[in-house]
């Protein structure tokens, strides 16, 4: 009962949401491929919930069934935004109408008694982040294929810090671009952090008997494509977001705190961006670097 209950949330939070917006999609009104990074990154939580136990195998092909028409528009998943390890997984699901009931399940044992725990705070985290419009917005602007990136028209005032604050306060796109990708990308490292908290209290929760490495491969990996550190044109437009994030600090630096100097901020926020991306990169890219 439990676990139909558990799948019955995760259909609200993260299944319906893209068969609304679906329409929109197929019309050509929003970008494909931020739809289908969302379609295939939450395909990889449902079946990494069944692996551990979390949601009933079931249950499970019920909904595959139900999503038929997302699978078909999406097709197969791309290993630009979709991990190899997961892409395999896909791949398998993709193979028959009811994949989940002849799945290989996680055995009872140390490993279990490890992840199963974990699952539902991990989810947790992973649907503040799907449900967070700005961060989206974000994640959308590094997937897409535009490549003028940011074009900053006035560098002494490059954003208006009272919009930024308003997006953040309302959690709502304001309309402003610069704006409210900025707010975006505040967000987003705000999400990265907490990413970066739990993958730090998993590794301390686990022990010799548990293989703490192959959890951060398969979990990791799963929304790795919201911040998609290995794509060069992404990582261009992330240290264009820095700068635009450096450049609206350093003026509102100057008006709050009149006489100290902007370097004295300076180098601490870039070790403090370096080391975030860092743990991004090790936490959520390991089966890009590493064979599965």
């Amino acid at each position: 009962m439990i676990q139909t209950l558990r799948l019955a949330q995760f259909f609200r939070l993260r299944v319906a949401p893209l068969l609304e917006r679906f329409p929109n999609v197929a019309f050509a009104s929003e970008s494909r491929a931020l739809f289908t990074a969302e379609f295939f990154e939450m395909v990889g939580w449902l079946n990494e919930g069944v692996f551990c136990g979390f949601f009933d195998p079931k249950d499970a092909d019920v909904l595959w069934v139900r999503i038929s028409t997302l699978k078909e528009y999406c097709g197969s998943p791309s290993h630009n935004l979709v991990a190899p390890i997961i892409a395999t997984e896909i791949e398998r699901l993709y193979r028959t109408d009811y994949p989940f009931h002849s799945s290989t399940l996680m055995p009872d044992g140390a490993q279990k008694r490890f992840e199963l725990p974990l699952f539902q705070e991990v989810l947790h985290l992973s649907d503040r982040w799907a449900d967070d419009s700005l961060a989206t917005e974000c994640s959308s602007f590094l997937v897409s294929n535009e490549i003028s990136g940011i074009n900053i028209e006035n560098p002494d005032m490059p954003v208006e810090h009272s919009a930024v604050a308003s997006a953040q306060n309302t959690g709502e796109p304001t309309g402003l671009r610069l704006e409210d990708l900025l707010a975006g990308f505040i967000q987003t490292l705000q999400h990265m952090d907490e990413s970066r908290s739990f993958f730090k209290n998993a590794h301390y929760r686990s022990h010799r008997t548990s293989d703490f490495d192959s959890y951060r491969q398969r979990v990791g990996s799963l929304n790795a494509w919201r911040v998609p550190l290995l794509q060069r044109p992404a990582t261009k437009k992330i240290d264009q977001l820095f700068y635009l994030l450096e450049f609206a600090l350093r003026t509102s630096t100057r008006e709050a705190a009149a006489g100290i100097e902007w370097s004295s901020f300076e180098q601490p926020l870039r070790s403090s961006f370096q080391s975030l991306m860092e743990c991004w990169e090790n936490d959520h890219f390991l089966s890009y670097l590493e064979p599965a």
